[in-house]
């Protein structure tokens, strides 16, 4: 059924490929299902962007659509970097480039905490709450390490990978996005698409993160739209606050 439904997803996206449908189509479909298959917006040919996604199924697929354009992949974790170039290596995927480092708002180190679960990782910061830091505990105890990694800001790593313009970008890297969003100055203004997870809270205030990407990416010309809520890693957390997508017309 699964499989049924997104060959359904990508037939409707080409079909609405040039008009305003499309538009209303995704506003509604987003809005119905915060969890639906983004990458049916990748076209053949566009520089795709994947910020902290370390599952090769995700990549594969973003590589798949993009054919003949380029998959751009940044991850700070050395295992899941291994991981991903086997795959990607065994599979042939000449499209996707990994890029050994953190997305953040500014060049330099940043302590990056390790967990069981990969997806999990994420940059040490005190002043948020998430409901993958409940899963560790809960599993794990703690997280197994935390270690110093090199930090890059998107503009900085597009400007070296040669790219000039993003048309989607996809940021999940667990309560750092607005961070990795405010790195990305130069190209905001040169990317289409933008999905960006904002569903953590602010330890003092308990606001969700997502309003204030929200307002962030409106102040550079995007359409957007936080989703509805989605299921959580844990129980006690109760539902996830929506995640921010965000577009252009001029597309």
């Amino acid at each position: 059924m699964k499989r049924f439904s997104y060959a359904l997803m990508r037939l409707m996206s080409r079909l609405l490929y040039t008009d305003s449908m499309r538009r209303a189509s995704w506003r509604l479909m987003l809005k119905i299902r915060p969890l639906i298959p983004r990458e049916i917006v990748i076209r053949p040919g566009d520089i795709v962007v994947a910020v902290g996604i370390p599952y090769f199924g995700t990549i594969r697929r973003f590589s798949r659509a993009a054919t003949a354009g380029r998959v751009i992949v940044i991850e700070a974790d050395e295992d899941n970097r291994t991981a991903l170039e086997t795959s990607i290596q065994n599979e042939g995927l000449n499209n996707v480039q990994i890029i050994g480092k953190a997305a953040w708002s500014e060049q330099g180190a940043v302590r990056f905490k390790l967990a069981k679960r990969p997806e999990d990782h994420r940059i040490e910061n005190a002043d948020i709450i998430i409901d993958n830091d409940l899963r560790e505990v809960q599993e794990s105890g703690s997280y197994r390490d935390c270690v110093t990694v090199e930090a890059s800001t998107i503009d900085l790593m597009m400007r070296e990978a040669g790219v000039d313009h993003i048309d989607y970008i996809e940021i999940t890297v667990n309560g750092a996005e607005l961070e990795v969003i405010k790195g990305m100055k130069e190209i905001l203004p040169r990317t289409s698409f933008l999905y960006a997870k904002g569903h953590v809270l602010d330890q003092v205030t308990g606001e969700p993160l997502n309003k204030a990407i929200d307002d962030y990416l409106k102040g550079y010309g995007f359409q957007t739209m936080i989703t509805m809520p989605s299921k959580s890693v844990v129980k006690e957390w109760g539902p996830r606050k929506g995640d921010v997508y965000a577009w252009k017309f001029d597309r």
